[in-house]
């Protein structure tokens, strides 16, 4: 079973628990409600067991007598033992062998009744290792307490503890570039930098602590000639020269080495994803950097625009982690691939003047709601969205003298006209935005803007005119010169007689007039009035004025007559 429930169990009884879960399947397990106070064998209990992590802080050990192989080849990388009484121990051998552990803090262990530890540590993976409050004065079986622990670099060693003999069998540090295959103590330097006075192997530093107390942090000593870089990672494109992963060297007697005196191997072509390699060598030591430039990532980006501009832009890079294969430098995946776009970097809710903002829409015109929608950016690398808006209703309320009607229309959009109104006595002349003055509704352009608005009905007073009729008389005046109108004597007679009664008398008063008959309705503004009356008594003026010439023509041919006939009677009778 890779899965064990423990929490019922009641082990307030139980003196044994040797091989409980050796060889185990189970990855984890919950011991935190196990109750160790009556249990004095702990042998084999975790040995084998594929549990990567075990909490045991809360066992109480102070009864167990016998540890052997309680961790051996365990899978368990860390083990908290702060907790441990093991000062009813006797037996400790292969405690931790083959253990998976790499550090180990066994500064709380009382080893003053442990007579076997043999193989204890054998084979593990353990690099760092606490026994500065081992006891071993007493002189405990310690062979091959450290066989095969070829990680351990990291020791220390207190007052009390001894190797006993040379059958401990302490690895020697493997030399490489970077140590010298030596042991040395911290002293008063660093673990990284020590400055000890013991420089030695591993036999001889067990022969020494066997002799006497060498109380201190035992490390591998660092070689003095060094060249120290570092691996790199950069964009396709970006700039690199050899100088960026070169750290520091050392030569023999340990002092700087300038970069310019280091040998740089081997080249990086920026423009082409992939891993590189670059070797630095300086008194036949060599280092070798990696330089891994990556493909370009993907675009990805969520837009937010407003009427065709655009007001955001989200970043994949700000709701999920980018991955490249670090083996070949290519793009990989977004991690994790499902995103929803957080509601706190989406923008203000746009404003337009006469709209309603309604939401944000994705290219279909579907509304979307951004706590739910899920993203993929793996799949896709722009989502565009739109602010979508709605036209606002607004109120046109027609007042006609105090009447009022209304009617809802939306913003920039035609208003219907009412059905016009009637007044007595008056003419409706339109729909004006003021009650006085104002500018007059044109109802096939004018659309309605983004507020409420009020129509006043305008009429004009109509007038009613009756002309009276007045016919002129002709008046026979005797002639005193031929051609000459005796009631005109001062104006000249025309040259081209007059036309006469037929002429159209003009009217350039310019306004609009409705005739019916004797009767004449005219706006009240109008300040001329013509009717048929008045046309006929100008055409009897006419009349007159002709008969009265042809009757003076008649008279002064009578009177030229007579003054003939005298004339002739009176020579007669002279005669």
């Amino acid at each position: 079973a890779t899965s064990l429930d423990l929490s019922n169990f009641d082990t307030s009884q139980v003196t044994g628990m040797d091989y409980m879960f050796s060889g185990s399947a189970a990855t984890s397990l919950d011991l935190s409600s196990f109750d160790t106070s009556q249990v004095n064998g702990m042998s084999y209990m975790f040995a084998d067991s594929a549990a990567t992590s075990l909490d045991l802080s809360s066992f109480d050990t102070s009864q167990v007598d016998n540890m052997s192989y309680m961790f051996a080849d365990s899978a368990a990388t860390s083990l908290d033992l702060s907790n441990f009484d093991t000062s009813q121990v006797t037996g400790m051998d292969y405690m931790f062998s083959g253990s998976a552990a790499t550090s180990l803090d066994l500064s709380s262990f009382d080893t003053s009744q442990v007579s076997d530890m043999s193989y204890m540590f054998a084979d593990s993976a353990i690099t760092n290792l606490d026994l500065s409050n081992f006891d071993t004065i007493h002189g405990p079986y310690m062979g091959y307490m450290f066989y095969g622990a070829q990680q351990l670099q990291n020791i220390i060693l207190g007052s009390n503890f001894r190797f006993c003999s040379m059958d401990g069998v302490l690895p020697n540090p493997t030399p490489t570039n970077k140590y010298t295959g030596k042991w040395q103590n911290v002293g008063n330097g660093t673990v990284n930098n020590p400055k000890g006075s013991f420089v030695g192997t591993a036999t001889e530093l067990m022969f020494n602590q066997n002799t006497s107390a060498m109380t201190d942090t035992y490390v591998w000593q660092p070689a003095l000639l060094e060249v120290v870089v570092e691996n790199i990672v950069l964009p396709a494109g970006g700039t690199w020269s050899p100088g960026n992963n070169f750290v520091e060297a050392t030569d023999s007697a340990g002092n700087s080495v300038d970069f310019k005196d280091i040998t740089v191997t081997g080249s990086v072509d920026t423009t082409q994803p992939g891993v590189y390699t670059v070797a630095y060598s300086y008194g036949g030591i060599t280092s070798t950097a990696t330089v891994t430039v990556l493909e370009t990532m993907p675009t990805s980006w969520i837009n937010f625009s407003v009427d065709g501009t655009n007001v955001r832009s989200i970043p994949g890079s700000a709701l999920s982690t980018p991955e490249w294969n670090l083996t070949t430098g290519l793009w990989d995946k977004w991690k994790p691939g499902i995103v929803k776009a957080p509601t706190d970097k989406l923008p203000a809710e746009p404003a337009k003047q006469g709209y309603e903002f309604k939401g944000w829409k994705d290219n279909t015109g579907t509304i979307v709601d951004f706590n739910t929608l899920d993203l993929d950016l793996n799949s896709q690398n722009e989502f565009d969205f739109y602010a979508a808006f709605e036209k606002k209703e607004y109120t046109v309320t027609f007042d006609v003298e105090g009447k009022l009607e209304q009617e809802v229309v939306l913003f920039d959009e035609l208003i219907t006209e009412p059905t016009l109104p009637n007044k007595v006595g008056y003419a409706f002349t339109g729909w004006y935005d003021a009650e006085t003055g104002g500018t007059k509704w044109d109802f096939t352009t004018d659309t309605m803007p983004s507020n409420e608005i009020m129509l006043y009905a305008r009429f004009n007073k109509l007038v009613f005119v009756t002309p009276e009729i007045k016919p002129a008389i002709p008046t026979i005046i005797p002639p005193i010169t031929p051609g000459v109108n005796p009631a005109t004597p001062s104006v000249e007679p025309p040259t081209t007689p007059r036309a006469g009664g037929n002429q159209t008398p003009s009217n350039d008063s310019g306004l609009n007039t409705v005739n019916t008959g004797n009767m004449t309705i005219i706006n009240k503004e109008n300040t001329t009035t013509t009717s048929p009356t008045t046309s006929q008594a100008e055409k009897l003026a006419k009349l007159g004025e002709t008969s009265s010439l042809i009757l003076q023509g008649f008279g002064l041919l009578l009177v030229l007559s007579g003054m003939i006939f005298f004339w002739k009677k009176r020579k007669k009778i002279h005669s």
